[in-house]
C-alpha cells in the first residue's frame, strides 16, 4: 500500500513540475534550473521504481556542483545498478545483468543490434564506473553530464520494453 501511494505522490509531483516547466508561475522569482528538466523523463520512468528514483534526484542535485561530481556519478551507476536489478528481477551487479539484458531486449523484440549495443554500453559504463568512481576518484567534471545523458538514455528506454 505504502508502495502505490509513494508512487503517487511521485506521478503528482513531477505532473506539477511537468506543468510548472511549461507554464512558469509569474509569482515565482526563481526558475527551475534547467537540468532539473532536462531529466523528467528519466524521473517518470523511474517512478515504479523509488529507490532508483531517489539516487537520480540526489545525482541531479549535485551536477552543477564540481565538488560532488564523484558523488554524482556513484549515485548514477547505483541508480542504474538499482533499476536493472528491480527490473530485471535479480540481485546481480551491473557487471553481471550482460547477459540477461541481452535476452530480456531480444524477448521484447529488439533487434540483435540494439542487444549488441547495450551489452556493450553497460561494458563500457561498468568499466569507466569502476576505473574512475568505484574504485578510484578520478571523476572528471567535463564528463559528467554525458555520462547522466548515457543512463538516462540506458533507464528511459528499457522502461518502456
Amino acid at each position: 500500500m505504502g508502495d502505490a501511494k509513494t508512487n503517487e505522490e511521485n506521478f503528482i509531483r513531477l505532473c506539477k513540475d511537468e506543468t510548472e516547466r511549461f507554464h512558469y508561475n509569474p509569482f515565482e522569482t526563481e526558475l527551475k534550473p534547467k537540468e532539473i528538466t532536462a531529466y523528467r523523463d528519466t524521473q517518470i520512468a523511474l517512478i515504479k521504481f523509488p529507490s532508483a528514483l531517489k539516487l537520480l534526484n540526489d545525482a541531479i542535485a549535485k551536477i552543477d556542483n564540481d565538488a560532488l561530481v564523484r558523488n554524482c556519478l556513484d549515485d548514477l551507476r547505483l541508480c542504474l545498478e538499482l533499476f536493472l536489478k528491480e527490473k530485471m528481477k535479480n540481485l546481480k551487479t551491473l557487471e553481471n545483468q550482460k547477459p540477461i539484458l541481452g535476452k530480456y531486449i531480444k524477448e521484447k523484440g529488439g533487434s540483435n543490434e540494439i542487444v549488441g549495443l547495450f551489452q556493450r554500453i553497460l561494458e563500457f559504463y561498468a568499466n569507466y564506473q569502476n576505473s574512475n568512481i568505484k574504485h578510484h576518484d578520478k571523476a572528471k567534471p567535463q564528463e559528467l553530464k554525458l555520462i547522466f545523458n548515457i543512463t538516462s538514455s540506458l533507464i528511459i528506454h528499457l522502461s518502456e520494453l
